[in-house]
């Protein structure tokens, strides 16, 4: 299958930076560099799959994890296995899917996303049941009907699930009833990407980072300073992170203070991608370079680990890395 993929806490020290004021935010001057004296993390590693993955998403309730590249794959009580998609649900000649992987309220995947081809884009809805991965489309509600146009969001046990439909709104689903909001989007081009952080929804929407109310989609701060295209984002209560891989920068947007301001930090990894961040408030970036992690002061380093990621994300002690060499476990070895 061809995939294009469209990232509770952490905790920055914001005295560790360096400032300048330049036209349209704060920059910083200085980012943290990496502390070569502390990259010997006490990490095990494991190579569970050696082909291209592009999405992860992971199963706190029932301790699973899922990868989607060219095939997918799930992991249950710590074995492996593929779970092919049938080829009569892969894109034909001249067609492409930008989709994701998630775990559904069931604990079993789900794929959902856009396939582009002649006809034009129309929404992809994928669910594994009993054992074999089968169209859904009762999932999309009317958004799977004509007019045909990308959808996008995200899905999973936490509330809310966010589906959007490029040309309508978003349909916002929980457990105690639906409801819908305005895209968060002035002009609905393309699908955006939308996560759950911090107990709620976000999206990453050019140069702005939005946060969904019960109404609609509100602004995170000033407009983001960037000026090539971000690729995902990460947020608690008081700050947030956005990377943008062609810049090879990290943004920062501290709104502890009486006025918000982005501060640029250089990437550690090269071309930042995914972020995630611990319970204890460790801030994890995969990038063209590998990753490395912050712990408030310092960026860390994982020599183990220097080539191409593009996603991470962590379920309990174990931090879950993807991208064109295939999918990597780290877990602490104490």
């Amino acid at each position: 299958m061809a995939v294009h993929t469209l990232i509770e806490r952490a905790t920055l020290c914001l005295a560790c930076i360096g400032m300048l004021t330049v036209a349209g935010g704060a920059f910083a001057a200085d980012a943290p560099s990496v502390d070569s004296a502390k990259t010997q993390a006490p990490f095990e590693w494991r190579h569970p799959i050696k082909k291209a993955v592009y999405s992860l998403a992971v199963d706190p309730d029932g301790g699973k994890v899922t990868a989607l590249g060219r095939e997918t794959w799930i992991r249950e009580k710590d074995v492996w296995r593929a779970i092919p998609i049938p080829e009569s649900l892969q894109p034909k000649d001249g067609e492409r899917d930008e989709v994701r992987i998630f775990f559904g309220r069931d604990n079993q995947p789900r794929i959902m996303g856009t396939r582009f081809g002649a006809a034009g884009p129309r929404p992809r809805y994928l669910r594994f049941r009993h054992g074999a991965w089968k169209r859904w489309p009762r999932e999309l509600a009317a958004f799977s009907g004509r007019p045909h146009a990308a959808v996008y969001g995200v899905l999973g046990w936490d509330d809310p699930e966010v589906l959007c439909k490029i040309g309508f709104f978003c349909l916002i689903k929980q457990r105690r009833g639906w409801s819908k909001v305005p895209l968060p989007l002035s002009e609905p081009r393309r699908a955006i990407r939308i996560d759950l952080a911090a107990g709620g929804a976000y999206a990453l929407r050019g140069d702005r980072l939005l946060r969904l109310t019960a109404k609609r989609w509100v602004a995170l701060g000033p407009i983001g300073p960037w000026r090539k295209r971000p690729h995902a984002a990460w947020f608690d209560e008081r700050r947030a992170w956005v990377t943008v891989p062609e810049e090879r920068a990290i943004y920062l947007l501290d709104r502890s203070e009486e006025e918000a301001i982005w501060t640029r930090l250089e990437s550690p990894v090269g071309a930042p991608h995914g972020l995630w961040a611990t319970p204890g408030g460790t801030l994890w970036v995969a990038g063209s370079k590998g990753a490395a992690y912050f712990d408030g002061a310092h960026w860390h380093g994982v020599p183990e680990r220097t080539e191409s990621l593009r996603e991470v994300i962590g379920l309990g002690g174990e931090i879950w890395f993807a991208g064109p060499t295939g999918v990597y476990r780290a877990r602490y070895s104490n």
